[in-house]
């Protein structure tokens, strides 16, 4: 639009889900048959402004999902105890449960100068996600009868399910860069100086306190890393051959 100086991107995908669950012998009073079909829709847009040949502004926002697996709806695993007597650890499948979901944004400037050599992009990045699914204990049930597979009855130990019950807050600034130093020195190849790096600001799972008075509870996401590093050096003749030396740096 306006001569290039707005570019929009919108998409939207779409998700057909369907299952159905079937009658299995010894199943059919522990596990509560459905059948569902789903359409899931996951809309996104893409915004970028460019103020000058170099310089342009761009954003992104969209929503994701992750549905539940199969052992989250319709599983049943039992393990038994070594104690005298014998008692049934229980887990238990939940038909209930929904899809996780997640809202993304993102926003940030981007410098492209190709006949000097340089680029540099810097974002701001913020991803919610909601209704994670999670193993919960219903200590209510220790204790009580289980006819467990066997036909015999037993004490349950513990007794677990899965629930929508966590959610999670993740957002950081993302740097990606390179300089051609080969532009520099009017070469005719390519040698591109590479930099990027992720900062993350917040990287928290929440879990719902069951006491609305209470706070929930916080700890750090063990998968992603606080800071992350990376560069190196690209060559390219420009004719065949090219070849890339990087390295990268991944905190805690």
């Amino acid at each position: 639009l306006f001569n290039k100086f707005l570019i929009i991107n919108p998409s939207i995908r779409t998700d057909f889900v369907s299952y159905e669950m079937s009658s299995t012998f010894g199943l059919d009073d522990k596990i509560s048959l459905k059948k569902e079909n789903k359409t899931i829709l996951n809309p996104n847009l893409g915004v970028q402004m460019n103020l000058k040949p170099s310089v342009s502004l761009h954003a992104n926002t969209g929503t994701s999902f992750r549905y539940a697996v199969a052992n989250q709806i319709a599983g049943y695993f039992e393990s038994f105890t070594t104690t005298n007597p014998t008692r049934v650890n229980v887990t238990l499948g939940n038909a209930e449960l929904n899809n996780e979901t997640s809202f993304t944004w993102d926003a940030g400037i981007r410098f492209n100068k190709p006949s000097r050599g340089l680029y540099l992009d810097l974002t701001y990045f913020k991803t919610n996600v909601n209704d994670r699914i999670i193993i919960t204990a219903d200590n209510a049930r220790i204790n009580t009868d289980w006819t467990a597979l066997d036909g015999n009855v037993y004490k349950i130990a513990s007794y677990r399910t899965y629930a929508n019950a966590n959610y999670s807050r993740i957002s950081g600034l993302e740097l990606d860069a390179h300089y051609d130093i080969g532009n520099l020195i009017n070469w005719k190849k390519s040698l591109k100086l590479i930099v990027n790096g992720t900062q993350m600001f917040e990287f928290d799972d929440y879990t719902k306190n069951t006491d609305p008075t209470k706070d929930d509870t916080k700890i750090k996401a063990l998968h992603v890393a606080d800071l992350s590093l990376g560069g190196g050096f690209e060559y390219d003749d420009l004719k065949k051959f090219s070849f890339r030396l990087t390295t990268r740096y991944t905190g805690n």
